[in-house]
């Protein structure tokens, strides 16, 4: 079997992105040809670098469509010809997608040929929000296939596509998201790590990880927990950098960090950008607050499970089927008075209540190994081959 990955890019990732990397570097070190292509040029700023870092990582052929960010509609039906004619050339059995533009692409790119599509659902769609012109049209050319194969990161997420998209549920496999190992069993200095983010020794720690947009919940965590950062002894920490894909999330950062200037609370408030150490962040932390709007599945709250940590997250749409069996607080998004009686609940439990939470949740986590999703994925691409549905 000879697979390719085809990505929008993997300068910034994603989640998503993220998964497609793993999954290819994975299968690559199970003697499965796998490459990586990314809808983007080969030069753009901080593409070097992570071309080199994946291939360090077990991926030895990378390829690039040549586009840049935003791209326009003539440009785009020539990467679908420029495709196809590599899926070709090359052989690939399975093109694997994830994100509107890459799905679309290959949809077009492989009617007719002997080429299976295998495409990951990381959103719940829903036709009265997701009305822009990229998902507009991939609505309409996903009605119009009838060969492609979908996985779908939850079973909200599945039932999202089904009626989005108009897809036959038979065509749509769940297959939750992985974590990686490092997240499980690994101890952490926390004392040291707490120090180099500025947490006292005796306060707590509440945690948001994550890209800083306003669908997150940023504005919301910060009006929750304001009020009581001293009385509590509480430092809130944001792991994660402004997703300027987001009208609107910069301006809303700039505000909250105002707001803090304001209440004269700079030390109880940290901005800690972009971490590669979220594994170490997670274990020092009283509790990850997480109350997005939208979420088809969370994967940082599957690595506080399985670090450990308490977490305090909205109900919304494939967070309750994440967190089904663990003792995590789930509140209405956007009530901020709820999340911090939620937050002060979470932190006041006694320590055996906190040592029954953590167990059940690392137990949870287990469901979700990353070992476990390739096996899933792998399947299912043996499965596309021999065109079972």
């Amino acid at each position: 079997m000879k697979v390719l990955v085809f990505t929008t890019q993997f300068y910034r990732l994603g989640s998503a992105e993220g998964l497609q990397l793993d999954l290819a570097q994975r299968l690559n070190a199970r003697d499965i040809r796998v490459d990586v292509l990314s809808l983007y040029r080969h030069d753009l700023p901080g593409v070097p670098e992570a071309t080199e870092a994946l291939k360090i990582r077990g991926v030895p052929r990378i390829g690039f469509l040549g586009l840049v960010p935003h791209p326009s509609m003539p440009s785009l039906l020539m990467a679908a010809w420029r495709l196809r004619r590599l899926v070709a050339r090359e052989g690939y059995d399975i093109v694997e997608t994830s994100g509107p533009t890459p799905t679309a692409l290959a949809i077009l790119a492989l009617q007719g040929t002997k080429a299976r599509h295998v495409a990951g659902i990381h959103q719940v769609f829903r036709t009265d929000r997701d009305r822009n012109s990229n998902l507009r049209a991939l609505r309409h050319i996903a009605r119009l296939d009838w060969r492609s194969r979908y996985y779908a990161v939850s079973r909200a997420a599945a039932d999202g596509w089904t009626g989005f998209a108009n897809v036959a549920a038979r065509r749509i496999l769940v297959v939750y998201n992985g974590v990686a190992d490092q997240f499980f069993g690994a101890t952490t200095d926390r004392d040291r790590m707490r120090e180099s983010l500025g947490i006292p020794p005796n306060a707590r720690m509440a945690l948001y990880v994550g890209r800083l947009a306003k669908y997150k919940g940023i504005a919301t965590i910060l009006e929750a927990l304001l009020p009581i950062l001293k009385e509590r002894n509480l430092v809130l920490c944001y792991a994660g950098e402004v997703d300027s894909d987001v009208p609107g999330s910069a301006e809303e950062v700039r505000a909250l960090k105002a707001t803090v200037e304001r209440a004269g609370l700079s030390k109880r408030v940290r901005w800690l950008g972009h971490r590669t150490d979220v594994n170490q962040i997670l274990r020092s932390a009283d509790v990850l607050v997480h109350p997005t709007s939208v979420e088809s599945f969370g994967l940082v709250l599957v690595e506080a499970l399985a670090a450990g940590v308490p977490i305090v997250s909205s109900d919304v749409e494939g967070i309750p089927e994440v967190l089904a069996g663990t003792e995590s607080m789930m509140v209405r998004p956007g009530d901020a008075i709820a999340l911090r009686e939620a937050v002060e609940v979470t932190l006041a439990r006694p320590r055996e209540d906190q040592l029954r939470a953590e167990r059940l949740g690392i137990a949870r986590a287990e469901a979700f190994r990353a070992d476990r999703r390739v096996d899933e994925m792998l399947r299912l691409f043996q499965d596309a081959q021999a065109g079972i549905f």
